[in-house]
């Protein structure tokens, strides 16, 4: 390892043939225009007060002959590259220009191709338009995609900054950005070192994240594997679409919990108190023998099975759109991973969504463990049990009784606590949706609430205080039969008022509410205690329906 403090002149030197690769793994440049300006105010500033030396930040560079991977500080070397083209698009003096010009784009005298070499070297998707548009301004174009319309905006806006500065000073500010600007230049020899470097060190880039490193261990497996290089990087472009590029770090690790065999290691995994990057590097070599073209598609398919399950194309979408509402993928996901990875053909797939959702319900309502379903499952799946055993497993986790009684607790809804706020309209939502078919879909947004049809605050309302005593609310209030669903506006035009007024601002317009779990209370005449019971009973019947594991008779009869 070699780290030492350089300017951008030595940075960006003309001499040799050095230049900066930013490699496939890097996220994309997403510096904004804001970052940008800013860090040219911030230079333009140090140049101001005639300061000596003004240091940015810090570099790690992989060195490979006269390459340098860019590990960390692409954004700012990137934004670097953007300063110094519009500075010499400005200057006049042909001198500076020509100096300025050549740190980012060199040329060879002795050589027949004529067209220069980019200093840098980035995200071969973009690098043309980074090129030609950013450096060359030979052809001069809009960005499509978002990365490319970030390097617009951005050498916009620093362009826009520095037209408005005479030639004095944007003479000045050159001299000072290439001689008195200076980084913590750091150059290793792998990746590994540049790695424990890039947690220790604290600078203005964005950090490489699980998927991030992931990506780079398998690109270094085919460095010298063109076919496989781009096998790779095309995959990695499929899970970015699949997954999302924000999430695939989340899926990465969500990826390796549905291939547990062992509870506890899927909880530490879960925890994240384990490193993904380590999982997969040892995964690559003892199960893939090293071949990242073999685990890449291993992962590519687990995506799309991702994607394809949260779209609903491997059914039980009630189920889904449930767990969905109730939390994001992270959590239950990767069970259902499990399965998918494990049973592509689907059979089987509905009758064990089914039993999930029962226990996973039974364990948010009871024991407050529901993250066990999730456990167990994926435990079940991975130990080679049959479809029928894993659902059997699942089954045994059963808590009937203690849902029965969870249903009918008097702080159903608990305003103390946001989270079970979240569930109970999640499961008002799951009500509501098994009584339509599949047409019928509504997520929990921040667009729909929970509404107490028998207000919190009954004291200002002679028609509560008339119907229900102080024990009385305090018994029912917050009891699931007392429970509807309204859009935020609606909710605050219904607030405490009597209960003929909250039936008019339930209906929008004087059109009957597009849920019927809400269309049903304008069905009362009055609501008072015999009335809330009534609901109450209807409810509990319709969710002890959906999530009891046991033989329904023993609850409706047979």
């Amino acid at each position: 390892m070699k780290a030492e403090v350089q300017n951008l002149e030595r940075v960006f030197a003309k001499e040799g043939d050095k230049q900066f690769i930013v490699p496939a793994y890097q996220r994309p440049y997403r510096w904004d225009a804001d970052d940008a300006v800013q860090l040219l105010r911030d230079v333009h500033e140090s140049c101001d007060a005639d300061e000596t030396e003004y240091f940015i930040g810090s570099m790690i560079c992989i060195k490979k002959d006269n390459k340098y991977e860019v590990v960390d500080g692409q954004q700012r070397l990137i934004t670097l590259t953007i300063i110094l083209s519009c500075l010499s698009e400005c200057i006049r003096n042909p001198g500076i220009k020509k100096e300025l010009k050549e740190r980012i784009l060199r040329s060879d005298p002795f050589s027949k191709n004529t067209t220069p070499r980019a200093t840098l070297v980035v995200h071969e998707r973009e690098h043309d338009f980074y090129f030609n548009h950013v450096l060359h301004r030979e052809h001069v174009e809009e960005g499509r995609s978002v990365t490319e319309k970030v390097y617009e905006h951005n050498r916009k806006d620093v362009g826009e900054y520095l037209k408005n500065m005479e030639q004095s000073g944007l003479e000045r500010l050159a001299k000072h950005l290439s001689r008195s600007v200076s980084v913590v230049f750091v150059e290793v020899d792998d990746f590994t070192s540049a790695f424990r470097l890039f947690n220790v060190l604290n600078n203005r880039g964005m950090r490489l994240n699980d998927a991030d490193l992931v990506k780079n261990l398998l690109l270094e497996a085919v460095a010298n594997d063109e076919e496989g290089s781009r096998l790779v990087d095309n995959s990695w472009k499929v899970m970015e679409e699949q997954v999302g590029e924000d999430e695939l770090h989340q899926f990465i690790r969500m990826h390796i919990i549905s291939e547990k065999k062992n509870r506890d290691r899927v909880i530490k995994i879960a925890s994240k108190k384990a490193s993904p990057y380590e999982y997969y590097r040892h995964q690559l070599k003892n199960e893939f023998d090293g071949k990242s073209t073999k685990m890449v598609q291993m992962l590519r398919t687990s995506a799309v099975n991702y994607r394809d399950i949260l779209d609903g194309k491997w059914g039980a979408d009630k189920t889904i759109r449930l767990l969905n509402n109730l939390n994001k993928p992270f959590e239950w996901m990767p069970a259902f991973l499990a399965f998918a990875n494990k049973w592509p053909g689907r059979e089987g797939f509905a009758d064990f969504a089914w039993m999930f959702e029962k226990i996973y319900m039974q364990g948010w309502l009871t024991t407050g463990k529901r993250d066990d379903a999730c456990y167990r499952a994926i435990e079940a799946i991975n130990k080679g049990k049959s479809v029928d055993a894993v659902i059997d497993v699942l089954r045994q986790r059963a808590e009937d009784k203690k849902l029965e009684e969870s249903l009918d607790s008097s702080e159903f809804y608990d305003v103390t606590r946001r989270q079970i706020i979240n569930f109970v309209k999640a499961v008002l939502i799951r009500v509501n949706d098994e009584r339509h078919d599949e047409s019928a879909k509504i997520d929990v947004s921040d667009k729909v609430h929970v509404e107490h049809i028998l207000p919190q605050n009954m004291s200002a309302n002679a028609y509560w205080r008339e119907r229900f005593s102080d024990d009385e609310h305090a018994k029912w209030v917050n009891k699931l039969g007392n429970l509807t669903l309204l859009s935020g506006r609606k909710n605050s035009v219904a607030r405490n008022s009597a209960f003929p007024e909250k039936k008019k601002a339930y209906k929008k317009d004087g059109k009957i509410p597009a849920l019927s779990i809400t269309q049903e209370i304008l069905n009362y005449d009055e609501w008072n205690a015999d009335s809330l019971r009534a609901r109450h009973e209807k409810l509990k019947k319709e969710i002890l329906a959906l999530w009891l594991v046991r033989d329904k008779t023993d609850i409706f009869g047979g």
